[in-house]
């Protein structure tokens, strides 16, 4: 096993030289960390933790409030916290009630006419609305000022995407000009255009590709100004998996009348990213960390010479791209490996405990590009024979991480 005791010992095993051989070592955790384990995780060198919530447990029925479950949270929240550990939340929003659900257009349409399992909180106020009061409980609840970090995304998903394969989903009546349209968005500049239909004007196309990311933008400025005006004050973490689509994709696609494909997801990182550009309380986080993207490269000190258009960054690490991109706007970032499963294909990876396991190569990752903050997907991983919290605890501290020191955006 090779240890990641120091970074010259992670540029052997990466075969790149890291980017910040003086900074900060990320801080460590786990995703939905056990309370019960949690002094058990600090003295291993966990500085950070997780807790995920559920909309639906929450609030099973409109205004109405699960208190065995709000119990259970509370003392989640007190046994994390007390262990020393720095506790990021998931709201789970995504995990939507079902009487949310029957709320007037509360499912995005995609331009088939393909309805989405998930609730449509980008363009449907009064869904919005009702997230506003379950996090309002929340914050009643928990308090949201005890919150290192707040995990940012597009409201029906599990991070900042649409839903879908590639296809727009921009067609529900909201999204058309509908009344419930959010008071924040713009209005949609070509109702009734669909995709993917040739010869219409490149400017009109940039137009609407231009209103269509900057959904994403305004759903997650929402939840940002919700929380902040609740008392949150922590990071926001930007919830991106994988590589997402370069400048040069982007602009293809809208020459190209915007066929279905990546930006149909709303996967345009790097105009999302500069939608934040200077915040010291947004951080783009990682989803895919070690997802075998771009021979898994860790970052290099020269990185941040190379413009986001270089042809090079095409053969980059995803978790190496988005470092990129987050410099380039004065962000913050972070990360989590891809989970056991998800997909099957990277199992083997996910179980391989040596030098080029995921493990290994995803705490180089974290380190090389001076993530804040890398959580291990998922705690109970580490616990029920998959891989040994041991040797997670050992590499952690190898890498500095019982060291690390989470500064809050007041203290940056």
């Amino acid at each position: 096993m090779v240890a990641a005791s120091t970074l010259a010992a992670l540029t052997v095993l990466a075969g790149v030289q890291p980017a910040h051989a003086d900074d900060t070592p990320p801080a460590f955790g786990t995703l939905m960390t056990s309370p019960d384990r949690a002094a058990q995780e600090y003295a291993g060198g966990m500085r950070t933790a997780m807790l995920e919530l559920s909309w639906k447990s929450y609030e099973p029925r409109p205004g109405e409030f699960n208190t065995s479950y709000i119990s259970y949270k509370k003392s989640e929240l007190r046994k994390l916290r007390e262990a020393g550990l720095q506790v990021s939340i998931g709201l789970g929003m995504h995990y939507a009630p079902d009487w949310a659900k029957t709320i007037p257009n509360s499912a995005m349409v995609d331009q088939y006419g393909t309805k989405s399992s998930s609730v449509n909180l980008v363009f449907n106020r009064k869904l919005r609305d009702a997230a506003n009061k379950y996090m309002t409980r929340v914050d009643a609840d928990l308090g949201l000022e005890n919150f290192y970090g707040l995990r940012v995304t597009s409201g029906g998903k599990s991070e900042l995407l649409y839903p879908g394969t590639g296809s727009y989903y921009a067609f529900d009546a909201n999204a058309q000009g509908g009344a419930d349209l959010p008071s924040t968005m713009a209005r949609n500049p070509m109702p009734g255009w669909k995709p993917g239909t040739l010869g219409t004007d490149p400017a009109k196309v940039l137009a609407w590709k231009n209103w269509y990311i900057g959904a994403l933008v305004d759903v997650a400025r929402w939840q940002m100004g919700r929380a902040s005006s609740l008392g949150f004050h922590g990071h926001y973490q930007m919830l991106m998996p994988g590589y997402g689509a370069r400048p040069s994709a982007v602009t293809g696609a809208v020459n190209k009348g915007l066929p279905n494909g990546i930006v149909g997801i709303g996967a345009a990182w790097t105009e999302i990213a500069a939608a934040f550009k200077g915040r010291k309380d947004v951080t783009l986080f990682a989803t895919g960390v070690a997802d075998n993207s771009g021979g898994n490269g860790i970052c290099q000190a020269t990185d941040a010479s190379v413009p986001l258009a270089h042809q090079d960054t095409a053969y980059w690490s995803s978790a190496r791209w988005l470092t990129r991109i987050a410099r380039e706007n004065g962000l913050k970032v972070a990360g989590e490996n891809p989970g056991y499963g998800m997909p099957e294909k990277m199992n083997s990876q996910y179980v391989n405990t040596s030098s080029t396991g995921m493990m290994a190569v995803a705490i180089a990752m974290a380190t090389s590009c001076d993530f804040e903050a890398f959580y291990w997907a998922h705690d109970n991983r580490l616990f029920d024979g998959t891989v040994p919290f041991s040797l997670y605890s050992s590499r952690v501290k190898g890498a500095g991480g019982h060291n690390a020191t989470l500064a809050w955006p007041s203290t940056v």
